[in-house]
């Protein structure tokens, strides 16, 4: 679309700084958009838009500013999955043929951790267990600790997002200060090339006239006059 609108401004003869500021900026403009809509896409949310129960889903969220559709975001929390009655039941007895063991336990837990690494994969997981470990207390609440694997997955996407929306500007303005540098650039050059146009017009004006020194002849009752 950026090469549409600088054809448009080309037809008009002329592209200056300004004309150039304006595609850069619709261009700038898209690029924040496509950066918000990741952002979207990648953020997980606790809670499903319309569902009772909160599993792992996903919902259609409101579209950030310079996106023209919803966006589909991941939702829904896994212990809210697997720690019911239910699911609990069902997992003993296709997993561990119906034995309620610590052996069993285990494997339940181990399941658990993997779809946690699995779901939250921008999560900084040496800084999730350290912290499970400087709380230990809180930490052996499987809803606490998805919570904080979350929080940390949400908090790189919230990271990215800053770091990409800097660059975008950052590649904005050094482009408009390229097309300024390059305008004047041409201004200075056209001004040169006017300025030696009108040396030669401006030194033939300005030259004082030589001195004419004329001489007169009589020839009888007839005078001739010459001027050098």
């Amino acid at each position: 679309m950026r090469a549409v609108w600088a054809w448009l401004l080309l037809l008009g003869g002329c592209f200056s700084a300004s004309d150039a500021t304006v595609v850069i900026e619709y261009d700038r403009r898209e690029n924040v958009g496509r950066v918000n809509e990741l952002t979207l896409a990648r953020w997980i949310s606790p809670a499903c838009d319309g569902v009772a129960d909160h599993a792992p889903s996903t919902h259609l969220v409101d579209p950030p500013p310079g996106v023209l559709h919803g966006v589909r975001q991941a939702c829904g929390m896994i212990v809210s999955e697997i720690l019911n009655d239910t699911a609990i039941k069902n997992f003993e007895d296709r997993v561990c043929d119906g034995a309620d063991t610590p052996a069993c336990g285990a494997i339940f837990a181990d399941m658990f951790l993997a779809r946690l690494r699995e779901r939250y994969v921008y999560a900084n997981w040496d800084r999730v267990l350290l912290h499970c470990r400087a709380y230990p207390i809180p930490c052996k609440s499987w809803h606490k600790l998805e919570t904080w694997a979350r929080e940390s997955h949400n908090q790189a996407v919230r990271t990215w997002h800053d770091a990409a929306i800097a660059a975008v500007n950052t590649r904005a303005q050094k482009e408009v200060d390229e097309a300024v540098e390059r305008e004047e650039a041409e201004s200075r050059s056209r001004w040169r090339a006017i300025a030696e146009g009108l040396k030669g017009f401006t030194e033939g004006a300005l030259r004082r006239p030589t001195t004419i020194h004329c001489t007169s002849n009589n020839t009888g009752s007839t005078t001739t006059t010459e001027c050098r």
